[in-house]
């Protein structure tokens, strides 16, 4: 196979004679091709490189036609400059970046703290985008963090990233995200009142869990708590979220300017749901919250559209107001596989899918109070917070109170309401397990089919 641009890529295209022409005879007084450019081309071969490419062909041709955008698609001549040019990429680029010696293009280390690193995940789907003219936003794209960097350079990118105003975050999350640039790893986090004895059940119950979480006080009608922020999987997670906008707000045509996203809560006790060697998936750094903008079908498949490909353990209904998605739930569990939850809201979960309505809706349909003591019914539907599809079996105890028992009978992913969601589900759930390093359950850990109800 050649070396050289476009032969990798495809045929030449009819009607191309001039610009073949123009490149075999272009630019022949270059002894230097790159110059003043070399540190931002090895900027976005880095780029290529955290997402995932390692074909070195393929990664001189991106290169080469970042700096040359002229010449995409152009066979170049063996002899010409402009293929001095290519080669010169690959030497003196692409081949030092592949070897882990930069190029100008790795993200700078930041030293301080005992950091974890996260395994090696999956790119996000976007392609390279070329040079905004926005100086900020094309140093961010350049500098996305690669696989394996610590928390703290993720972080610090983060932080960078929230200043171009494209998402935002709680002040509780940059607050946590600040703790993590400056090395910190235990991080500050508040929930709601718990009483005493729950604080130091849940506490100690983390602590056999090897989450360390201490109790530090109450401001504000709320409690106060350190946890452990040494293994945070969502991070790499939130990178792919926050680039993914940035990419799609240049392909736009930088028209996009709106907050479209916040990530919302991402460390937090959950004291309450400790229990059995269970733990809440924002406890472990395994889950973030994404709101409070995402107001149509059309904002939640943009946003999640820049997740890499992988596996998904679960869907389910979360909040929501009125008509209007409150948030998504984001998890990134211990066995690697995605966790989602969606709003409960029209676009997304019918709220008439509500097993508790249709139960109600049976109940009045049998006779209500005066149903036959003993009648049985039966109704189907989904619960809030829960992946699956339930069969329920009601029986009239007298005077309208009715006994219901509910069974498994199926996930809860295929009773979506978005067309446009599910399809985009199954391009996510097309790729392969997100390596995560093990450190503890994930969030719950109850097989629906397993509840007792």
């Amino acid at each position: 196979m050649s070396d050289l641009a476009y032969l990798e890529h495809g045929h030449a295209q009819a009607g191309e004679p001039r610009r073949e022409r123009d490149a075999a005879a272009g630019k022949r007084a270059r002894t230097d091709a790159l110059g003043p450019r070399r540190a931002e081309a090895g900027k976005v071969a880095a780029e290529h490189i955290a997402h995932g490419s390692r074909d070195e062909n393929k990664l001189t041709n991106e290169v080469f036609w970042w700096l040359e955008p002229a010449l995409r698609d152009v066979k170049l001549t063996a002899g010409t400059d402009a293929a001095a040019e290519w080669l010169q990429v690959r030497d003196e680029v692409v081949r030092p970046a592949l070897a882990g010696n930069g190029g100008g293009g790795h993200a700078r280390e930041i030293t301080g703290g005992e950091l974890a690193h996260h395994a090696e995940t999956a790119a996000p789907p976007n392609a390279v985008v070329g040079p905004s003219g926005d100086p900020s936003i094309d140093r961010l794209l350049a500098q996305v963090p690669p696989r394996g960097s610590t928390n703290q350079i993720e972080a610090t990118w983060l932080l960078e990233a929230l200043g171009t105003k494209l998402f935002g975050a709680f002040d509780s999350t940059i607050g946590q995200l600040t703790q993590l640039s400056r090395g910190e790893t235990l991080l500050r986090t508040s929930d709601g009142v718990s009483g005493r004895d729950a604080i130091e059940r849940g506490v100690a119950e983390l602590e056999r869990q090897k989450i360390h979480t201490q109790h530090v006080g109450a401001k504000g009608g709320r409690m106060q708590y350190e946890v452990d922020g040494g293994h945070l999987p969502i991070l790499a997670v939130m990178i792919d979220l926050a680039a993914g906008r940035l990419r799609e707000f240049v392909r736009g045509g930088m028209k996009d300017r709106r907050v479209l996203f916040r990530f919302g809560d991402m460390v937090r006790a959950d004291v309450d749901y400790a229990n059995a060697g269970k733990h809440s998936a924002h406890t472990s750094g395994n889950a973030i919250d994404l709101g409070m903008n995402l107001r149509s079908e059309a904002d939640v498949v943009s946003v999640l559209s820049a997740l890499p490909p992988g596996k998904i353990s679960q869907v389910f209904p979360d909040g929501g107001v009125g008509n209007i998605p409150e948030h998504v739930h984001l998890a990134l569990g211990d066995d690697g596989l995605y966790e989602l939850g969606i709003s409960f809201t029209p676009q997304f979960f019918q709220v008439s899918d509500s097993i508790f309505s249709r139960q109600k809706a049976a109940q009045d349909a049998a006779g209500g109070a005066a149903a036959e003591v003993g009648k049985v019914i039966h109704a189907e539907g989904l619960v809030q917070w829960h992946p699956a599809w339930y069969r329920s079996t009601g029986t009239h105890l007298g005077g309208g109170k009715w006994d219901w028992k509910r069974a498994y009978k199926g996930p809860a992913r295929p009773h979506l309401a978005s067309s446009k969601l599910k399809a985009l589900l199954d391009t996510l759930d097309s790729g392969k397990k997100r390596d995560v390093s093990v450190h503890a359950a994930k969030e719950d850990g109850v097989d629906p089919r397993k509840i007792e109800h």
